[in-house]
């Protein structure tokens, strides 16, 4: 399994088959770190595994984000129902992608290349695969090609 084998997980929940909420109702996280969606049922299936009185959704903002979806679980946690949300916006940040390089350099942090593509003439694909959600890893844009 590619989650277990190359990204280190203990356990794997097949969100697409499996009822996360149901597999995890005696055992409820304390966080949940969401950077994919906040759209459809996503963010509900997210909440629903979370201590509600105690546990904390954290979203990291991109472009399928929900923000009123988001605002309405904040207000509900305001009003006493259901676990405390947050969301970020990711700013680039230099110093950090140094500490990033230096944790791959060392082997702690490992990348997974999905595939490369030039960027004249590969962006379109790329995007697609993106789109599509079944990329295993980053999809690279390449600048200038070294060969």
């Amino acid at each position: 399994n590619f989650v277990k084998s190359e990204l280190g997980a203990d356990e794997v929940v097949n969100y697409r088959t499996d009822d996360v909420a149901a597999l995890y109702k005696d055992k409820p996280f304390d966080i949940v770190i969401d950077p994919m969606g906040s759209r459809g049922d996503a963010m509900a299936r997210s909440l629903a595994v979370l201590k509600q009185d105690t546990g904390h959704y954290s979203h990291i903002a991109n472009a399928s984000t929900d923000y009123e979806a988001l605002n309405n679980a904040k207000e509900a946690h305001e009003a006493g129902k259901g676990p405390s949300v947050s969301y970020i916006a990711v700013q680039p940040n230099g110093e950090q992608l140094g500490q990033i390089l230096g944790l791959m350099e060392a082997g702690k942090v490992k990348l997974i290349v999905d595939k490369s593509l030039p960027l004249f003439g590969g962006a379109g694909e790329a995007m697609e695969r993106v789109a599509a959600g079944h990329v295993r890893g980053k999809v690279v844009l390449v600048v200038v090609d070294d060969e």
